[in-house]
């Protein structure tokens, strides 16, 4: 490699590393949990209780001597589901679930904040073959 091509690749490593200087700094933490029950054993179906909650904060700084970009953003969910799963013979296995997931989300930019609430139910039915 010749003296001109190697000047030209550090000018342009220098360039991309003022460029990620520029970037403003952010922090996320996401939470995950999640618990199972297995209840008790029917003659034709087990049911399952299933607690699940999630939770995700993300935040981004103003840059450096800027007064604006700043963004917030956190979100929470819990959610209550209900397996149940009946074997119509050795090889085939029926499963049905009924959830109900509320959420909670807050958004703000630049000092305004927003806030939405909501409630999903959920329902599905699967079919399985084993072998």
């Amino acid at each position: 490699m010749d003296g001109a091509e190697n000047k030209f690749e550090e000018a342009a490593i220098e360039a991309y590393n003022e460029s990620l200087l520029s970037i403003q700094n952010f922090n996320t933490k996401l939470n995950f949990y999640r618990l199972n029950l297995e209840l008790y054993n029917f003659k034709f179906f087990s049911p399952t209780y299933s607690l699940i909650q999630k939770s995700l904060q993300f935040k981004r700084e103003n840059a450096p001597g800027e007064s604006q970009g700043e963004f917030r953003y956190s979100s929470k969910s819990l959610t209550n589901a209900l397996f149940l799963d009946y074997s119509l013979d050795a090889e085939l296995k029926l499963r049905g679930y009924f959830s109900l997931e509320s959420s909670t989300r807050k958004y703000s930019e630049s000092g305004s904040l927003e806030t939405s609430s909501k409630g999903y139910p959920k329902a599905g039915l699967s079919v399985a073959f084993l072998f």
